[in-house]
């Protein structure tokens, strides 16, 4: 088997089954073509915790995915980033994620702003969170402005980023 594709799908129904192997088909997938992200979300997951746990590993994991996609979108890399990312890149992604997030118009991407709010918490001291809650609630509003009709998902980022704000129930 030659195709990151295909190593990646193996090693994808062999990491609960036969871990070692799924590890070594991952691993080959990254060195075939070291861009595609799906070998390393996967190696991030089994290194995050259980028999195999490495979280240097996991944190190597995540690293190369974010020098690569900065500003990705995708909740599960962004949990592992909570996990595993250095203080560093954690403010990188943050940086790129916001403006990213500025230039969308897009209600399915609008509601990674919920994301982006959780990285930033949690990148400030408290003392700061005054100032985060102040720039959530204008995310908020530029938000509602860019989005007539939003779906549940944008709703609910909404939703969070009035409580996170401290804005008042109405």
């Amino acid at each position: 088997m030659d195709d990151p594709f295909q190593l990646t799908v193996g090693g994808f129904a062999l990491r609960s089954k036969d871990t070692p192997d799924a590890i070594r088909m991952l691993e080959a997938s990254i060195a075939k073509d070291p861009a595609f992200g799906a070998p390393r979300l996967i190696l991030a997951q089994i290194y995050g915790g259980g028999k195999f746990e490495d979280t240097t590993k996991a944190a190597g994991m995540v690293s190369a995915y974010f020098s690569a996609c900065p500003a990705s979108l995708d909740s599960t890399w962004q949990s592992l980033l909570g996990r595993f990312g250095a203080p560093d890149l954690q403010k990188r992604v943050a940086q790129e994620l916001r403006a990213r997030l500025a230039q969308e118009s897009d209600g399915q991407n609008l509601q990674h702003y919920s994301d982006l709010w959780s990285l930033e918490f949690r990148l400030r001291p408290p003392a700061e969170h005054a100032q985060v809650r102040a720039q959530v609630l204008k995310d908020v509003r530029s938000i509602e402005a860019k989005d007539a009709a939003p779906g549940v998902e944008v709703l609910s980022a909404l939703r969070d980023g009035y409580k996170l704000a401290g804005a008042p129930v109405e």
